[in-house]
């Protein structure tokens, strides 16, 4: 209750902020890690299938391997950002 009290008390901006950061390509990799990550843990705790280990090891590497996507995805949307707020057209070079 306490955290849905905090976002409702939130600015519009920030409350925009979030949802187009979870729309983006960068949120829905980061998200896609998130969700690697959570089910290796499960194959972690799950020693009742056969080769839990590999699927847990194999979960983990995707999970860290989409956040690094997510990590570049965003440095890229930010520098795309900053190039056409400054006004600069890369075709004039």
């Amino acid at each position: 209750n306490r955290i849905n009290a905090r976002l409702l008390k939130l600015p519009l901006y920030y409350k925009r902020a979030v949802v187009s950061f979870i729309k983006s390509r960068s949120g829905v990799l980061l998200m896609a890690g998130g969700a690697f990550l959570f089910i290796g843990s499960f194959f972690e705790k799950n020693e009742s299938i056969i080769y839990h280990v590999l699927f847990e090891e194999m979960a983990e590497i995707s999970g860290y391997f989409f956040i690094l996507l997510s990590s570049i995805a965003s440095n890229s949307f930010e520098k795309s950002i900053t190039i056409r707020s400054s006004g600069r057209d890369k075709s004039r070079r």
